[in-house]
């Protein structure tokens, strides 16, 4: 019952020699706007048409920025992570801080305690009253941002020395970090070698 309503009413409307011949100009319209037929498409139609085009390209610009800084937001994030240092005595925790920046805590210790068996503390803190701190979970590393495929303008603690030096960061490969620690220019610093 369903189909004989169907083939009776809807599909002879659908096919009729009328309908066929509208589908055809839609179809050449399309397929060439300068066609004959493409001035017999509704001015409505054409300037509703233009209309959305025009708003779909503003909201494209307004996005692009936003959509670049997301495409670089994943570059400056390769940083994150656990690294272990160079001679392998600790691992270095680098998170995202103070909005853009990066900072690194102490997160494992291959001796985090002393012979005596009491945790290891920043002895040689050029502050009296840091020296009692402990090194396991410290921040040594912070300030750092990334700027044209590094990460610049950081400090870093050296627990050896208890001294701050400056700090920049470049990945070689994503499993390897170039540390570098210096007092004034770069190229005179030291660079070590973090790993994951």
């Amino acid at each position: 019952m369903f189909y004989d309503r169907l083939f009776q009413n809807i599909y002879p409307k659908l096919f009729s020699p009328t309908a066929i011949h509208k589908y055809r100009i839609l179809h050449e319209t399309a397929m060439n706007p300068l066609s004959q037929h493409s001035s017999k498409l509704r001015t409505p139609t054409r300037h509703r048409t233009r209309r959305l085009l025009t708003t779909g390209l503003l909201i494209l610009g307004l996005l692009a920025p936003g959509l670049l800084q997301l495409s670089a937001a994943p570059e400056a994030e390769k940083i994150l992570g656990t690294w272990t240092v160079s001679d392998g005595s600790m691992k270095i925790e680098i998170v995202k801080c103070q909005g853009d920046r990066f900072c690194g805590r102490i997160a494992w210790m291959k001796d985090p305690n002393t012979p005596a068996g009491q945790p290891r503390v920043d002895a040689l803190n050029p502050n009296p009253k840091k020296r009692s701190v402990s090194l396991l979970g410290m921040e040594v590393l912070w300030g750092l941002r990334f700027e044209n495929g590094k990460w610049v303008k950081g400090q870093i603690y050296d627990i050896a020395d208890g001294k701050t030096y400056k700090c920049a960061i470049q990945q070689s490969d994503p499993a390897k970090l170039q540390v570098q620690s210096f007092v004034g220019i770069a190229a005179l610093g030291k660079t070590r070698t973090w790993t994951r």
